[in-house]
């Protein structure tokens, strides 16, 4: 049996296989980014990391940029959830940095309140959220994380959803923009070297500001990325092997 005559036939299965397996592969990416900017404007200001925990899970960390700000504290968070029962979502494990660098994980209905709402929480006039995280007006965190876990299957995806225009009832409007998520943070020291909004108003100085997410989660989808690379590779297997034979 000349194993030289079928080698060409077996890699080019095998290429047939790896093509499949990419076209079928769900697109889910690892981790995914949401960059924060002050409500009008496009300068960024800080981020959210989206992470895959596990198949129920998904982990949130917010930071602000600490270089533009003079000690930046996260009063309000709200987040959009999609296509999700929320009565089978919960926030828990969180987390923030305190103003004496330490990590603290927080209690819930004492140091940080959640309400689930959909499209019913008002972010400074910007838009109709559906989840909130809201923390004592004496508190002074830096940094926050926390997760959120569903009873059911839930991916990035699943937050890729921009906040209403309206409230649930359809009264409202969206102020500056609607977000993907949102933040309060005082005890800012922003200038406007910092960000310039579109408004003519002066901000020099800004104790206080709302930023937000205009674009949705951005991330890498490794997985058919990595099978159609298997895929070029058995091309050139199987071109070397004919000129082999």
């Amino acid at each position: 049996m000349n194993k030289k005559k079928y080698l060409p036939t077996v890699i080019m299965s095998l290429l047939a296989v790896g093509i499949y397996l990419a076209a079928a592969a769900p697109v889910q990416a690892d981790s995914a980014t949401l960059d924060l900017a002050a409500f009008g404007d496009i300068t960024k200001l800080g981020s959210v990391l989206l992470t895959n925990i596990t198949a129920n899970s998904i982990q949130f960390d917010v930071t602000i940029d600490a270089s533009k700000s003079g000690g930046v504290d996260i009063l309000n968070f709200y987040f959009n959830v999609l296509d999700t029962d929320f009565s089978k979502i919960q926030v828990s494990s969180v987390s923030v940095l305190d103003q004496y660098g330490n990590n603290l994980t927080l209690t819930s209905g004492s140091t940080y309140f959640v309400t689930y709402d959909a499209n019913n929480l008002h972010a400074d006039g910007d838009g109709w959220f559906d989840v909130s995280l809201d923390f004592l007006s004496s508190s002074h965190y830096k940094s926050l994380s926390f997760t959120v876990t569903s009873t059911e299957s839930i991916t990035l995806d699943n937050f890729a959803d921009k906040s209403s225009p309206t409230d649930a009832q359809g009264h409202g409007s969206a102020g500056a923009g609607i977000y993907y998520v949102a933040a309060h943070i005082q005890g800012t020291n922003y200038t406007t070297t910092d960000y310039e909004l579109p408004f003519g108003t002066d901000y020099t100085k800004a104790t206080s500001l709302w930023v937000g997410a205009t674009s949705p989660p951005s991330g890498v989808v490794p997985l058919p990325g990595a099978l159609l690379l298997l895929g070029a590779g058995l091309v050139r297997l199987a071109h070397y092997a004919r000129r082999k034979n």
